[in-house]
């Protein structure tokens, strides 16, 4: 399995999370993916990786729908996997 730029939001060649930044990763993850291909057809790809941000349901809601429209990509398919990942504050538990 691989991850295709883990934590995107995080990278410099966009801002936010809304289509214009959709188009750009979605260029970058359909291009590793083809490439990664030609030397292992059988791996699996994981993208995006969201990384902990301040919810921003409007741009958020429109990068992934952007994404996982199977016309937005050059194979014609939608991934079959993405990631959240989380922030735990631990002073917010107690034992």
């Amino acid at each position: 399995m691989l991850s295709v730029l883990n934590e995107v939001q995080h990278e410099h060649f966009y801002e936010g999370l809304g289509v214009p930044a959709a188009k750009a990763y979605t260029r970058c993850y359909d291009a590793i993916v083809s490439e990664s291909r030609k030397v292992y057809p059988a791996l699996e790809f994981v993208g995006p990786e969201l990384g902990p941000i301040k919810w921003d349901k409007e741009h958020t809601t429109d990068f992934l729908g952007y994404f996982l429209d199977p016309h937005n990509h050059a194979d014609g398919k939608a991934p079959n996997q993405i990631s959240f990942h989380c922030k735990i504050d631990a002073d917010a538990f107690s034992i």
